[in-house]
């Protein structure tokens, strides 16, 4: 390998979150956030949801559908939904996760 073809290792405290996405990294949770939706977003992909969030100064993680497998369950959102949040707490106000089959991913780096 010549040195010109070394990859170059990012450095993420140095990249504007604003422009570049790669450096950002989601953790997934079993819970939702309840009052933080900043926007609803139909027929996204679980990474062109992070895309839209990672790009969005306010958006500290999203909700994304993923079928819970129970037998009650909210009809709000469906396969593709995407909400972007401006809140991380899981716990308060309580929210049921299984229930709406939206699941947080926290944005991290």
């Amino acid at each position: 390998m010549y040195f010109w073809e070394k990859e170059e290792e990012i450095d993420c405290e140095l990249i504007e979150r604003e422009t570049e996405n790669v450096c950002y990294d989601y953790e997934e949770t079993n819970g939702c956030v309840m009052g933080h939706n900043m926007k609803h977003m139909r027929n996204l992909s679980l990474e062109e949801c992070q895309a839209k969030c990672t790009a969005n100064k306010h958006c500290l993680g999203i909700e994304y559908f993923r079928y819970s497998g129970e037998s009650y369950t909210s009809t709000a959102y469906t396969e593709g939904d995407c909400l972007l949040n401006d809140g991380t707490d899981i716990t308060n106000p309580p929210c049921d996760a299984d229930y709406y089959q939206m699941y947080f991913w926290k944005l991290g780096k």
